[in-house]
Parts: C-alpha cells; sequence; structure tokens
C-alpha cells in the first residue's frame, strides 16, 4: 500500500475541507500514518480528532481501540 501518497492527499483535503469533513479526514490520515509507520504523527492526529469526536462512538472503534492503546491516546 501507498501510505505516503494517502497522507499526502488527506494533507491535501484538510487544508480546504469544510469543517464538517475533517473528522473523517483526520480519521484516515492518523490510520495512514499509523500503517506508514510515522506513529508520532498518527498520535497526535487521534489526539486531535478526540477534541471533537468521542473516539468511542467511531464506527470502526473496536478496531481502532488497539491502536489507540499502542498510541496512548485516551478514548
Amino acid at each position: 500500500q501507498n501510505y505516503k501518497k494517502s497522507i499526502e492527499l488527506y494533507k491535501f483535503a484538510l487544508s480546504g475541507s469544510e469543517p464538517w469533513m475533517r473528522p473523517n479526514i483526520l480519521l484516515k490520515l492518523g490510520v495512514a500514518y499509523y500503517f506508514d509507520g510515522n506513529k508520532d504523527n498518527a498520535r497526535k492526529v487521534f489526539l486531535e480528532l478526540g477534541k471533537t469526536v468521542d473516539l468511542k462512538e467511531l464506527p470502526i472503534y473496536t478496531e481502532l481501540k488497539i491502536v489507540l492503546d499502542e498510541l496512548n491516546v485516551e478514548h
């Protein structure tokens, strides 16, 4: 998988996104960073996401919980 390209595209999308789109883009960006091995940036993105949404309410929370725990992100 080409996570670096995905990261580029998600960052570009964030720069011009409407506020209601940001949580979805941040979620995808955080996952892309994580699978690319950039756990510091993944953690930062998930922390930012957690300021605007309840991470436990995300549809993929069951799978994401393992990642959040590894990154030491409160949820």
